[in-house]
């Protein structure tokens, strides 16, 4: 993996809170025709690539995950993985 796959993991997971969506929903919603067109450019460190997820239990948000290392297709997977951990996804 890079070494910015760590700051980008960090990103992630801070963009799942901030938004308390998971990332890889922000795809279509950054796009010009989206409801958020160029939202990762006007807040710094927003990340709209899967791999970052929002913790949630009985509806409080509590943090999350995020992910960075592989494709953003195996990052999403890998955090898939860790939420099941946790009873969630």
């Amino acid at each position: 993996s890079l070494l910015v796959s760590l700051d980008v993991a960090q990103k992630k997971a801070y963009t799942a809170v901030a938004l308390k969506l998971p990332t890889a929903q922000l795809k279509d919603l950054v796009k010009e025709d989206g409801e958020f067109f160029g939202l990762q450019n006007s807040s710094g460190g927003l990340v709209v690539f899967g791999g970052g997820y929002p913790i949630f239990e009985n509806g409080k948000l509590l943090g999350a995950i995020g992910v960075s290392g592989g494709t953003s297709s195996e990052d999403t997977q890998i955090a898939e993985a860790g939420l099941s951990v946790l009873g969630e996804k």
